[in-house]
C-alpha cells in the first residue's frame, strides 16, 4: 500500500462514499462483510468495515431505504478509536450544491437532493472540487467531494447519521433577487410548490440587502 498507486485520486480511499480515520487509507488487506439484512417496506443492509480501519475496535454501517424509496439512510458506528481521533465522513456528487446548516442540499436537472447530518459533535459541510494532482489524475470536470469531521468521544466512539432525502417540488428557482421571490409566489398562487436555491446566505438581493457602492458612488 505504500505504491504510487494509492496516490490516484480514482483508485484511492479519498475519491470513494468512505470514511477516514485520521486522514489514513483503508486497509487494502481488510474486506467488508455483510452481517445483517432486512427485507421488508424499509429494507436494510448491516456491513462490519472493522478490518478496513486498523485505527478501530469495531466499524460498523447500517444502511436503510425509505418506506416510500424517497429517502436513504446512513447510520455509522466507530468504537475503540484513540479519543479525539479524527472522522472524516465524504461523498462525492455532480451537481449545484448549497451547504444550509446541517443540510446540504444539492440540485441537478430541476431535482433537488438534501442530505441531513448528525454525529457527535460534527464540523459544518464543506465542499470542494474533486481534482487530484496533474499529470496522472483525471480532471472530473463538474464533480466536488463533500464532508465533514467528527471527533471520537473520551470512550473512543463515534457515531454518524446522514440522511439522503430527495426534495419533492414542482418549481426550482435558482437566485435570490426580488423577481426569484415573485416568480416563487407566483407559484404559490397557482398551487405549485417552490424551492428557491442559491448561494447568499440572504435572500432579496438590494431590497434586503441595502444600498451597495454603486449605489452612493
Amino acid at each position: 500500500q505504500e505504491s504510487s498507486r494509492w496516490s490516484l485520486l480514482r483508485l484511492n480511499t479519498f475519491g470513494h462514499n468512505v470514511p477516514c480515520i485520521d486522514g489514513a487509507q483503508q486497509s487494502v488487506d481488510g474486506f467488508a462483510k455483510f452481517t445483517k439484512i432486512v427485507d421488508g417496506p424499509e429494507p436494510s443492509a448491516e456491513i462490519d468495515l472493522s478490518s478496513l480501519y486498523p485505527a478501530a475496535r469495531k466499524v460498523t454501517r447500517t444502511c436503510t431505504l425509505g418506506k416510500n424509496r424517497r429517502a436513504f439512510y446512513v447510520h455509522d458506528v466507530f468504537e475503540g478509536l484513540k479519543p479525539g481521533a479524527e472522522v472524516r465522513w465524504q461523498f462525492i456528487f455532480k451537481a449545484d450544491a448549497d451547504v444550509e446548516g446541517d443540510r446540504l442540499a444539492l440540485a441537478e436537472r430541476g431535482r433537488m437532493l438534501g442530505v441531513y447530518r448528525k454525529g457527535t459533535a460534527p464540523t459544518p459541510w464543506q465542499v470542494e472540487p474533486v481534482e487530484g494532482p496533474k499529470p496522472l489524475n483525471s480532471p472530473n470536470p463538474g464533480f466536488s467531494r463533500a464532508f465533514f469531521t467528527l471527533a471520537a468521544d473520551a470512550d473512543g466512539r463515534a457515531v454518524v447519521d446522514v440522511a439522503f432525502a430527495l426534495v419533492e417540488t414542482d418549481v426550482v428557482i435558482y437566485g435570490s433577487s426580488p423577481a426569484a421571490l415573485t416568480a416563487a409566489i407566483e407559484a404559490r398562487r397557482h398551487g405549485k410548490t417552490a424551492v428557491i436555491v442559491c448561494p447568499e446566505t440572504r435572500i432579496g438581493g438590494l431590497t434586503t440587502g441595502g444600498l451597495g457602492q454603486t449605489d452612493i458612488g
